[in-house]
């Protein structure tokens, strides 16, 4: 793909890395790099190849910066710091589920409370109620409306971290049909 485009890189965005290898590396010519480093990697590449269009170099020149380049991108300097980028970027996304995940728990447990505040008070007040009206048989329930979750999330299949493990975010409104995805 590389010499039917006649461009000077070639990069492959993969979730699938070679063993030994932490999300990037060069292999042919062609950079391979976890979706996570891509951003950076593609920053990368789109300055030097408008600095050397800026040069206005010549064929042979040309192709001389291109190697110059791709040995820096193979050499441990530049692979070193990338793995590392994308070790921490992996690293937050997993704290950002995690955080979601706590997030959610702690909204289902304060729905439930207040689910139980508001039972505990109907019942209360019917009791009361009842008593000061000499009534002693049992109060039926009033009906009262169901406490709505403000959102729900939903973990599901979106992001392949390093272990292979899918997850993803999706923020469902409360009444919303739309997915937003996170």
């Amino acid at each position: 793909a590389k010499k039917k485009r006649n461009a000077d890189f070639a990069m492959l965005v993969t979730n699938a890395m070679k063993k030994g290898t932490q999300g990037f590396f060069v292999e042919r010519g062609v950079i391979v790099v976890h979706v996570t480093g891509v951003m950076s990697v593609a920053g990368i590449l789109r300055n030097q190849i408008v600095q050397i269009a800026r040069m206005k170099l010549g064929q042979l020149q040309r192709e001389k910066a291109v190697k110059l380049i791709l040995n820096y991108l193979e050499g441990p300097e530049f692979t070193n710091s990338m793995d590392t980028i994308i070790q921490e970027a992996l690293a937050v996304h997993k704290e950002l589920i995690d955080e979601f995940k706590k997030h959610k728990a702690w909204w289902d447990k304060r729905c439930d409370a207040y689910g139980k505040i508001r039972d505990e008070a109907f019942a209360v007040k019917s009791k009361s109620r009842d008593l000061l009206s000499g009534k002693t048989s049992e109060t039926q329930a009033e009906k009262l409306p169901t406490l709505e979750r403000p959102f729900e999330v939903e973990i599901s299949p979106k992001v392949s971290l390093a272990k292979k493990k899918p997850v993803g975010i999706a923020v469902v409104e409360a009444g919303d049909d739309n997915v937003k995805e996170a």
